[in-house]
């Protein structure tokens, strides 16, 4: 990226990375489970004294799991719940079994730190039935991407009617298995454009909602020709986020 008029890298610190201890393909079920707790508590730590300096973190990759750290500790920091926005394939609102990357929305909700969930884009065969009424009984406003196929400006209209339904703080997630073709844990040939990726951050950066954080999780690129995609996917990403932030 280019240092110019558009983005300023002296507003930006780079904190570095959280690198796997060992295998986890020999664990068992409860233990994994246990391992993505301990992963809770490490990245909560790491997170709250940025949050408590008022600067917002940009965290990229690892799993879905992550988002429940980050929703506790932005709760934390303001001492109450806070409203997220997700643009996702999936709700992620499992049952409480255990965390893993596909409950971290209802263990926030269970756990008081998750006031008003959105999820926008949602696959309709990627959500099961106890999951669509988990987010009815829930009242979660979501939308699917199926309907933005019949209409393509109805995503910029829910965004737009999303955005002027409150002022509160705001938790920003963006799951890259929305992004069509993009190497990812849920790989999916149908989805989103990277364009809308982008407009969607950048709308949403560019209102007057107080953002905490951005999230882009679950990129998962197998080859140095699909790192090369991520990588320069995700760039534009965190362009965006900066650029209409500095």
């Amino acid at each position: 990226m280019q240092a110019n008029r558009f983005i300023d890298p002296g507003a930006v610190h780079l904190l570095g990375r959280i690198d796997p201890v060992g295998s986890h393909a020999d664990l068992d079920l409860v233990a994994a489970r246990e391992r993505v707790s301990e992963l809770d508590a490490f990245v909560l730590r790491i997170i709250l004294p940025i949050m408590t300096a008022g600067k917002i973190p940009i965290v990229i990759g690892g799993g879905h799991n992550n988002a429940y750290p980050l929703i506790e500790a932005a709760s934390t920091v303001l001492k109450h719940p806070i409203d997220v926005v997700n643009l996702d394939p999936h709700a992620d609102c499992r049952p409480l079994e255990g965390r893993h990357s596909g409950n971290s929305f209802s263990y926030a909700i269970a756990n008081g730190f998750l006031k008003y969930y959105t999820v926008l884009g949602l696959h309709r065969a990627r959500n099961s039935e106890s999951m669509l009424k988990y987010l009815d009984d829930h009242r979660i406003h979501h939308t699917f991407f199926g309907d933005y196929l019949m209409d393509p400006q109805l995503f910029r209209s829910d965004l737009h009617n999303f955005l002027a339904s409150g002022n509160g703080p705001l938790g920003v997630e963006l799951d890259m298995d929305v992004i069509r073709h993009m190497p990812s844990s849920a790989f999916s040939p149908s989805g989103m454009a990277i364009e809308d990726g982008r407009y969607y951050l950048r709308r949403i950066l560019g209102s007057s909602r107080p953002v905490l954080y951005v999230h882009l999780p679950e990129a998962a690129p197998n080859t140095p020709s699909q790192g090369r995609i991520v990588g320069k996917a995700l760039a534009y990403l965190v362009h965006d986020v900066i650029s209409v932030r500095s």
